[in-house]
């Protein structure tokens, strides 16, 4: 925001000096002081205005300055999150992958241990049958001549 008291002393001495001219008895001397003034005023102007200049150049350098880094530092992180967010596609890929390799596991785990207990259940009736010829049943003799 300009400072509004700055511009309107600017426009009391242009009124002033305006005013100046419009007299119709004006001197050559009042003239040369008048102009003089003007003269020393507008030094000032143009003093104040090279000194803004010069101070809106200085903080535009290091707004810009500024603002290229903030870019390197958005780019940077644009970078970062595609990284993370490829990174994170890659974890949800694994993750389906091994929980598709975990069912296929357990549906032949599944199948070995009904394949185990079948075995165990054969092993078991042959054991029964062993036991049962051992201990239980008279071994029949075979005559000879019958």
């Amino acid at each position: 925001m300009a400072n509004v008291a700055a511009f309107e002393q600017e426009k009391q001495i242009l009124e002033q000096k305006r005013a100046i001219l419009n007299k119709p008895d004006l001197s050559f001397e009042e003239l040369k002081t008048e102009y003089q003034d003007l003269c020393d005023k507008y030094e000032e102007l143009l003093g104040e205005a090279i000194f803004i200049t010069k101070t809106s150049d200085r903080l535009q350098a290091k707004l810009d300055k500024l603002n290229d880094r903030l870019r390197k530092y958005n780019e940077a992180l644009s970078v970062e999150a595609e990284e993370a967010k490829q990174e994170k596609q890659r974890a949800i890929q694994k993750t389906k992958y091994l929980s598709q390799e975990k069912k296929e596991l357990d549906r032949q785990m599944n199948k070995l241990y009904l394949f185990l207990g079948f075995i165990i259940v054969i092993l078991i009736v042959l054991v029964i049958f062993m036991v049962y010829y051992t201990w239980f049943k008279e071994p029949e003799i075979p005559q000879v001549g019958q």
